[in-house]
């Protein structure tokens, strides 16, 4: 029987997108791969469209709505790049979209939402307040709710990256990725297993959202709460019943938790040797590597920086702390 999604929903994707996403470079970190005792390479997600890996789950997902369905729009939850994401496809489509946002969301990316022409609501609370009120948006009038993970054609267009990758670094056979809600990492799951079998994935969240991780490591989400962190993209509740907790089960081969100071190095790490600029839920699996949290000796390993929406301000103070931690 056919699952809610698959790597044969990943290659559909594929095909639905060519041409309509970035093929983002990759380029091998040799000073890192020598402190790892592996070869390790970047890929750079922080320069596709909207500037995160969001956009191909959110393009595939409208792409994949019957027309029938389009005219009411679509609306979606998001703590920023997820919501940049809807907020392309839809002007792509000629649809309207509604975005819901938590109010600890980047005023930078609330202000690239707008300005791609979609209705942005901030609403006061958690993130699943915003999920909440999207959700019941979407039921009240007719729009399309798209989820930043659970949702399978957003799944398998973040999956499509994977076979792009493996062009790029045919020998590659262990990707390091950030885990928020999960999607990401089934995509991706999906297509490594499925396109390099022996493979390993690696899963990383920040300490102050560790819904993921404390479900694979078999405890129990409900007692969590969120601290604040640097890592805002992949922060959040995640829905019990979401399609990515079982996929992440099985196909994340280990996963571990890192600090704001950890993450701060990574970004800083980013900017002063690769002169990227990112932000700090795209550096998490950086900042595992950088920590020595995962033995990755004598691999061929691949790290995902997953965006590069980060306010000037914000990735200054990120600098400034990564830069002291480092000197540590």
């Amino acid at each position: 029987m056919k699952t809610l999604v698959d790597f044969l929903d990943v290659e559909r994707a594929a095909v639905s997108l060519e041409g309509k996403v970035r093929r983002t470079e990759v380029t091998l970190d040799g000073a890192l791969g020598q402190q790892c005792g592996a070869v390790v390479c970047v890929k750079w997600e922080n320069h596709q469209i909207t500037g995160s890996f969001k956009v191909r789950g959110a393009l595939n997902a409208v792409i994949s709505l019957p027309q029938e369905r389009r005219g009411n729009g679509v609306t979606c939850s998001s703590s920023g790049n997820h919501g940049l994401g809807v907020c392309y496809a839809a002007r792509e489509a000629a649809i309207p979209a509604v975005v819901c946002v938590p109010d600890y969301a980047s005023p930078k990316k609330i202000a690239a939402m707008r300005e791609l022409g979609a209705e942005v609501r901030v609403l006061d609370g958690p993130y699943s307040m915003a999920e909440a009120t999207a959700i019941r948006l979407a039921q009240d009038t007719g729009a399309s709710f798209i989820s930043p993970y659970n949702d399978p054609c957003v799944v398998a267009g973040q999956g499509t990256l994977v076979r792009e990758w493996l062009d790029q670094v045919p020998n590659l056979d262990v990707i390091v990725l950030p885990v928020g809600g999960a999607g990401l990492s089934s995509g991706v799951g999906l297509a490594l297993k499925a396109l390099r079998p022996t493979s390993c994935l690696y899963g990383v969240s920040t300490e102050g959202s560790a819904f993921v991780h404390a479900y694979w490591h078999g405890h129990p989400m409900e007692a969590l709460e969120i601290a604040p962190n640097l890592a805002d993209g992949i922060t959040g509740r995640v829905d019990p019943a979401s399609i990515t907790l079982p996929l992440a089960c099985r196909l994340i081969d280990g996963f571990v938790l890192v600090n704001d100071d950890q993450i701060a190095r990574a970004v800083a790490y980013c900017y002063d040797r690769h002169n990227q600029v990112v932000e700090g839920a795209a550096a998490v699996g950086l900042a595992a590597l950088l920590s020595g949290k995962l033995g990755i000796s004598g691999r061929t390993a691949g790290v995902l920086i997953t965006g590069g929406n980060i306010a000037r301000e914000t990735h200054q103070g990120m600098l400034r702390r990564g830069r002291l931690s480092e000197r540590s």
